[in-house]
């Protein structure tokens, strides 16, 4: 009775997902290279469902990205945290809060694109204590990054979302 006793607990010690044949190899790895999209590199927006330059109340801009954590592949899976920091300028007073859609797209060595991954940040203006006008405000948005065609050769490339009107006005 003793050995069923002392078995019970030795189960609940080492529980059920040690395991000591595990071929789990996690190795440490160079973060890839990341880059912004030269023509997504800024988002505007309105509340008005057709938008156009004397509509925009706001903008966003990526400003930098980097990963916070170290790079590493487990069983050829990259992982690491990417955070990236936004700029938001309010274009009016109005406006009080933002989503803008953002995609990290992924590059082999050769340039080649290998995947799209899409996002969105959302926040909220922050306000003079003053004047109690919006302000100039940064967002974050940090993303647990995990995927097969990652490796120290990759190049990602973040940039806005932008449809055929939002690029016109932009370029």
């Amino acid at each position: 009775m003793k050995n069923i006793y002392l078995f019970i607990i030795f189960l609940f010690l080492t529980g059920c997902g040690y395991n000591l044949t595990s071929n789990t190899k996690i190795s440490d790895i160079s973060c890839p290279s990341i880059l912004f999209g030269s023509d997504h590199k800024v988002y505007i927006d309105s509340s008005s469902k057709d938008i156009s330059l004397d509509n925009i109340e706001y903008q966003g801009e990526l400003n930098n990205a980097i990963f916070n954590k170290k790079c590493t592949r487990e069983d050829n899976i990259f992982s690491s945290e990417l955070s990236i920091l936004f700029i938001l300028q309010p274009l009016v007073d109005k406006v009080n809060s933002v989503d803008m859609p953002f995609y990290i797209a992924i590059l082999n060595q050769n340039k080649k694109l290998q995947d799209m991954l899409y996002f969105s940040v959302s926040g909220k203006f922050k306000k003079d204590l003053e004047t109690k006008k919006i302000i100039e405000t940064e967002a974050t948005k940090t993303l647990i990054l995990q995927h097969e065609s990652i490796n120290q050769d990759s190049i990602i490339v973040i940039g806005f979302v932008l449809d055929k009107k939002r690029k016109e006005i932009l370029n």
